[in-house]
C-alpha cells in the first residue's frame, strides 16, 4: 500500500511466508512474518529524487533451525531520470537474533539493493537489480545463508487480446553459515533461474483487477555439497487479484 503526502509518500507491506513440505523430503517447514514500512520525502530543490527511511521487521520459525527475528533499518532513495527511467536503492543493516542456548546468539551485517526500471516504449518494460540479503535455510539444519545476486526481467505488451509476455533471468551466490555455536558450514551454492510468463489482466469490479498467467521456469543449482545440486523444470497457472 502507498499513501501520498504533501511532499512525498508512505509505503507499507506485510508478507506471510509459509512452507509445508511433504513427509520424507528432508526439507524444513517454515513460517515467516515480514513487515516493511518506509517514508519518502521529495525536497523542492531536487524534485526528481525521493529520500526515504525504512524499517523491515521479521520473524521466522523454521524446523531444524532456531527461531529467529531480525530488524533492518535502511536508507532508501528513488531517482526519476526522465519520465521513462527510474533508479531505486536501499542500504540497510541486518540485526538478527537466534533463540537458543547453543545458538550463535546474534549477527549483524549490511544489506542492499540497487536497481533500475526503464520503459523505452509503451509496450516494453525492463527492470534489473543487484542485491544482498540473508535467509534461513529450508534444506540444511541449523544454517542460514548470505545471498548475493543479480536479477532482471523484460515485459512486452502483445498486440493481441491484452496479453503480456514476460521473461526473467537471475543468478544468486549463497554462502552458508551455521547458526549453532562451534559448527562450521562447508556449503556454498550458485543458483540460476530462467522463467517466462504469458498473462492477461481483466477488470473484476471498480476496486479489483484480476490476473491470470501461464508460466514456465527452469532452475539449476551447483553446490559444494553434491546432494544439494539439482536441475528443475516446472510449469503452471497462477491467479492474482489487485486492489
Amino acid at each position: 500500500g502507498q499513501r501520498t503526502l504533501a511532499h512525498g509518500y508512505v509505503t507499507g507491506a506485510f508478507t506471510v511466508d509459509s512452507r509445508d513440505f511433504g513427509a520424507g523430503t528432508g526439507l524444513n517447514d517454515s513460517d515467516g512474518l515480514i513487515s516493511d514500512t518506509a517514508w519518502f520525502y521529495r525536497p523542492a530543490a531536487t524534485p526528481k529524487t525521493d529520500f526515504g527511511l525504512g524499517l523491515r521487521v521479521a520473524k521466522y520459525d523454521t524446523e531444524n533451525n532456531y527461531l529467529q527475528t531480525y530488524v533492518q533499518p535502511s536508507l532508501r532513495a528513488n531517482y526519476s531520470f526522465r519520465s521513462k527511467t527510474q533508479i531505486f536503492s536501499r542500504l540497510g543493516y541486518d540485526l538478527r537474533d537466534f533463540d537458543g542456548e547453543d545458538s550463535i546468539g546474534s549477527t549483524s551485517a549490511f544489506v542492499y539493493e540497487l536497481g533500475s526500471k526503464w520503459s523505452p516504449t509503451k509496450r516494453v518494460k525492463l527492470e534489473g537489480s543487484l542485491y544482498k540479503d540473508y535467509s534461513p535455510s529450508v534444506v540444511s539444519g541449523f544454517e542460514d545463508f548470505n545471498r548475493n545476486g543479480v536479477r532482471g526481467n523484460v515485459s512486452y505488451g502483445l498486440p493481441w487480446w491484452g496479453l503480456t509476455l514476460r521473461s526473467e533471468l537471475a543468478f544468486e551466490h549463497a554462502d552458508y553459515f551455521s547458526t549453532k555455536q562451534g559448527v562450521t558450514s562447508e556449503r556454498a551454492d550458485d543458483y540460476w533461474m530462467f522463467g517466462t510468463t504469458l498473462s492477461r489482466s481483466f477488470a473484476v469490479s471498480q476496486l479489483f483487477t484480476g490476473d491470470v498467467a501461464l508460466f514456465y521456469y527452469l532452475n539449476s543449482n551447483d553446490s559444494t555439497i553434491q546432494v544439494n545440486e539439482f536441475d528443475q523444470n516446472f510449469a503452471g497457472m497462477r491467479f492474482g487479484l489487485t486492489y
